[in-house]
């Protein structure tokens, strides 16, 4: 998809949000993928908090309860809240145990809570944002993660929905049949 493309679409998507008479306060960018789209729709739609969640995808992770894998990039973090595995898919929204940041089943792997120390949305309107929804794992852990901190009201919106999906977000730009990414994804493998 080119950069042209993708301007376009955003803004058939900040139309959709503004149309629905939802008046979000606090954009919160799903990490990678999901932040330049909502710094994009921070700046469309006006809005002067923002915040990240960083969610991290990996094939092989412990068993829940047992310490997260040594990484250089969580050393230091201590612990997160966030949701507990209770069988594939299903969270349960209590608090870790034992310090760490526990793994989220999402079928192919683990996705990982790596930040969500500073995300201050407590009784303000919230709009999740992410770049794609694919099987819907990494949305459905941040609802669950940002709900823990008492939102007002929690919307989600993603630039590419799959098609069979679309009834678990709130807003999408673009139904699609097979994963489409956006420009950026390219500059954040060079980054990377």
């Amino acid at each position: 998809m080119s950069w042209k493309s993708c301007r376009t679409l955003i803004a058939k998507l900040c139309r959709r949000i503004a149309e629905s008479g939802y008046d979000p306060e606090v954009i919160v960018g799903i990490g990678m993928g999901g932040i330049p789209l909502s710094l994009a729709l921070r700046y469309s739609l006006g809005r002067i908090q923002w915040e990240t969640l960083i969610l991290r995808k990996y094939p092989e992770a412990p068993l829940v309860g047992s310490p997260p894998p040594p990484s250089p990039s969580l050393e230091g973090r201590g612990a997160v809240e966030g949701a507990s595995h209770q069988g594939r898919g299903v969270v349960d929204g209590s608090p870790p145990q034992g310090g760490g940041q526990l793994p989220q089943d999402c079928g192919e792997g683990k996705l990982e809570i790596l930040n969500c120390t500073t995300l201050h949305i407590e009784g303000k309107r919230i709009l999740i944002v992410d770049d794609i929804l694919g099987s819907g794992d990494t949305l459905a852990l941040a609802k669950v993660v940002l709900a823990r901190r008492s939102p007002l009201a929690l919307r989600t919106a993603v630039l590419f929905a799959d098609r069979g999906r679309l009834d678990q977000v709130d807003y999408w730009g673009m139904g699609v049949t097979v994963e489409t990414q956006g420009p950026w994804r390219e500059l954040m493998e060079i980054m990377c």
